[in-house]
């Protein structure tokens, strides 16, 4: 409230945007604290866990550990790997031979590939 106050008393004010190409118009009191509120939070992102900022870190590091197991998992597979060798063989295969690959022909390859894999 405090900071409301203080952009008041320089005659300022806090706008946002009607609606997508619709006017700016004042901004209440709620969407005000709302928003300064969040930029605080954002501004101290390694205080707060709430931060928008913070949470984005969190999330980004959760999915680089995933992607770590997930690649752990498929290539201590013995299995997987002699799967993905054989589908990059017959890539090879295709890409030398004289006739072009349709990519029909491709995306069957792919699928086959993927319902071995995951059986």
């Amino acid at each position: 409230m405090e900071i409301i106050n203080k952009v008041h008393e320089f005659n300022g004010r806090f706008i946002k945007k009607e609606r997508k190409g619709g006017p700016w118009v004042e901004a209440d009191e709620v969407f005000a604290k709302e928003k300064i509120t969040q930029s605080l939070r954002d501004g101290l992102s390694t205080k707060y866990r709430s931060a928008t900022k913070a949470k984005r870190q969190r999330r980004a590091n959760h999915d680089k550990h995933l992607d770590a197991d997930i690649e752990r998992i498929i290539h201590t597979n013995g299995s997987i790997v002699q799967k993905i060798s054989d589908f990059n063989q017959r890539v090879k295969a295709l890409n030398c031979s004289q006739s072009p690959t349709s990519d029909e022909d491709m995306m069957k390859l792919f699928a086959r590939a993927n319902a071995d894999i995951l059986e």
